[in-house]
């Protein structure tokens, strides 16, 4: 390599000469004379379409030069032109001839270049270069005219070069060597726009640095390169000085992010960080690194027709949002040949807890990433802020798994485990609206703040590159309040599944779901919830529900009832009302109710009315069944069919109820309740008595 610019600069200077010697001679002799002085010189020489020598200038349609020595190398150039000229006029530069000095510039022109080091396995190639030189040439009385080089320069524009199955593509840097100048390189701008190993694009490009290149710094112990800069994917990265110890095969730079924007869809703000590296052969060590987010940076959630659902602020818990950076990759395979990169111990500070990485990898051939990421004891706290009317606390310090998958299908998380000892609070704050009416809206039926309480959430999470998302989700407590009344589910868990079709992505799933209600226990199998519409079809299912919780839920003080019931009711949701059809609920077991009379209505009452409460007061029920139907304008009819006997009345004779009732019970659906409507019937059946 030292020897191929001095081999360069007398091929070109023996051009010079001999043209001018060979002014009318043919093409075959200007070769001969070449190939000899080429061997004089311990090279090859090969030319191919040699032209006719005119004025100022001679062609060829290639000329390959090559060394006869160890380390080989090949230099081949198509299509080459070589022209000369001098500044002067005609007569200045024949005086200065013959006065024995002529400065001559010249310049070689090829098609392509391609320069082959076959003992390295490197490759340099560049298209549409030119090399030009400033010569002397200078008459003495000892040696005759020779040629004294003053300049040399080759501005490199487009080049590639290929190590092994390292390519690197897009290369510029401006060669220039000077005579008063000791020819050594100057430092330039050097520029790369492409790194690929094995085909595969490395996450780095529109590398940039000042250097001084020579061939002289191979052999230097220190490589320094100062104003570096590069593209990480979509982030601008740079270094001041990055210093390379040649004998360690060593690199330790910082590398700063300075104002990397987030304005991407769903995100904005900017952030800013530092990481310093340590490169080697074998890997990339990164220590102490931090990134931060300016003020105002926002991630946002979105539902499926674009309004803001919740938003993420990255900086909401302090300056820094990734602390203590540090990270072990390994290089799989010489940096040559790299096949992928594998991240063996990585941890950050985020949110105040704990993020790490054991096992990670990018797999170069197939543009794939996995991160298996660990979290422990991540604060939400003041980082998510729910949008309209939604506020939130989130006091959830989360835990688990969460293993990112990253492919140009997009990304994908695969069996993340997460779960959260603490407490999640959301208020609903509703607004009037006075074009529904109130006794017909299931979800607004007053203007009253709802808060939802969700209690150590854990949650296996999936998502698909395409976008479907899955969620096996299991609560210890989801408390429902609104003004005084207060529903409690235990254990609620089931499964959910967003974005299955990208046809309708306003659909949830909600599957095998299952929560502890009063003591017993509801469920729902399966419902498709259409959120844009507000549409769904369902049916709830309850289990071994206590007869008496179900009653007091509504404050009914006059009915007293043992036993538990069970059933299936049909629901049908369409915006905001509701339907049953054909519901349909029966006790569980035997059980009593007891219809409790002051002694003024018992005196009050007539012959047949007393008759009536004296077989209420202990009534032992062997059959309890309830159809229930409900109309979408809120319209209710519930037939419920008693049988049982009271072994204080008519030597417990067995007796037959038959109760209808006829009202709207949006309220009681609404609590899972047979409400004081109940109440009423009775005291109305037995005035019939």
């Amino acid at each position: 390599m030292k020897r191929l610019p001095a081999a360069a600069l007398s091929l070109l200077l023996l051009v010079l000469v001999t043209a001018a010697a060979t002014w009318f001679t043919s093409p075959r002799v200007i070769r001969h004379l070449l190939e000899q002085q080429a061997t004089r010189a311990g090279l090859e020489l090969r030319l191919e379409q040699v032209g006719r020598l005119r004025w100022g200038s001679i062609s060829c349609g290639m000329l390959e030069l090559s060394t006869t020595s160890t380390p080989s190398w090949n230099l081949s150039l198509d299509n080459v032109r070589l022209t000369w000229s001098t500044s002067l006029s005609p007569a200045t530069a024949l005086k200065q001839f013959q006065e024995g000095s002529l400065l001559v510039e010249t310049v070689i022109e090829a098609g392509q270049a391609t320069l082959h080091l076959p003992d390295r396995n490197l490759k340099l190639s560049d298209s549409g270069s030119e090399l030009s030189a400033a010569i002397m040439l200078q008459r003495s009385a000892d040696e005759g005219w020779k040629a004294v080089p003053q300049q040399l320069d080759y501005a490199i524009t487009d080049a590639s070069l290929d190590i092994n199955t390292l390519h690197l593509g897009g290369i510029s840097y401006p060669f220039s060597f000077c005579r008063d100048n000791d020819w050594k390189q100057q430092t330039a701008p050097l520029g790369i726009s492409s790194i690929a190993s094995n085909d595969a694009p490395l996450p780095a490009r529109n590398f940039s640095a000042q250097i001084a290149l020579s061939p002289e710094l191979l052999g230097s112990e220190l490589i320094t390169l100062e104003r570096c800069s590069v593209d990480l994917m979509e982030w601008k990265a740079s270094t001041p000085a990055l210093t390379y110890d040649n004998t360690a095969s060593t690199a330790i730079f910082t590398l700063h992010l300075d104002d990397i924007s987030l304005n991407e869809p769903g995100v904005t703000g900017t952030f800013s960080g530092y990481l310093p590296l340590t490169v080697t052969p074998k890997g990339i060590t990164l220590r102490q690194g931090s990134l931060k987010s300016a003020p105002g940076s926002e991630l946002f959630v979105r539902s499926s027709d674009g309004h803001p659902l919740a938003t993420l602020h990255p900086a909401g818990r302090g300056t820094e949002t990734l602390q203590d950076i540090n990270a072990e990759i390994r290089f799989e395979g010489p940096l040559d040949r790299l096949t992928s990169l594998r991240v063996t111990d990585a941890s950050t500070r985020l949110f105040d807890g704990n993020v790490g990485i054991t096992n990670g990898i990018y797999q170069l051939d197939e543009k794939r990433t996995v991160l298996p990421l660990t979290l422990q004891n991540i604060q939400l706290n003041d980082v998510i802020e729910l949008e309209g009317d939604f506020s939130a606390s989130f006091n959830l310090p989360v835990s688990g798994t969460l293993p990112l998958v990253i492919s140009e299908r997009g990304l994908g998380i695969e069996a993340a485990e997460l779960a959260s000892p603490g407490i999640a609070l959301i208020t609903h704050h509703p607004e009037p609206d006075s074009t529904r009416a109130a006794s017909t809206d299931l979800f607004t039926t007053a203007a009253l703040p709802v808060s939802y309480t969700l209690s150590s959430p854990s949650v296996l999470l999936d998502r698909s590159p395409t976008g479907k998302i899955t969620i096996d989700f299991r609560l210890s407590e989801f408390v429902r309040e609104k003004g005084r009344d207060k529903q409690l589910l235990q254990e609620p868990g089931g499964k959910l599944t967003l974005f299955a079709d990208p046809g309708e992505p306003a659909v949830i799933t909600l599957e095998h779901f299952r929560a502890g209600f009063l003591g017993g226990s509801i469920g729902i199998e399966t419902v498709e919830y259409n959120i844009s519409r507000h549409q769904a079809q369902f049916v709830l299912q309850l289990d071994n529900v206590p007869l008496q919780k179900l009653l007091s839920l509504q404050g009914v003080n006059k009915v007293l009832a043992s036993g538990s019931v069970r059933g299936t009711l049909p629901v049908s949701i369409d915006g905001p009302v509701f339907e049953i059809h054909q519901g349909a609920m029966s006790a569980a077991q035997n059980g009593t109710i007891t219809y409790q009379t002051s002694e003024e209505e018992m005196s009050a009452a007539h012959q047949g009315l007393q008759t009536t409460y004296t077989a209420l007061s202990d009534f032992r029920y062997n059959t309890l069944q309830a159809a229930i139907d409900i109309a979408p304008d809120g319209e209710s009819f519930i037939a419920l069919q008693l049988k049982g006997h009271n072994p204080e009345f008519q030597d417990g004779r067995e007796v037959h109820l038959n109760i209808n009732v006829e009202q709207n019970l949006l309220d009681l659906l609404r609590s899972l309740t047979i409400s004081g409507a109940v109440e009423q019937a009775i005291t109305e059946k037995a005035q019939q008595q």
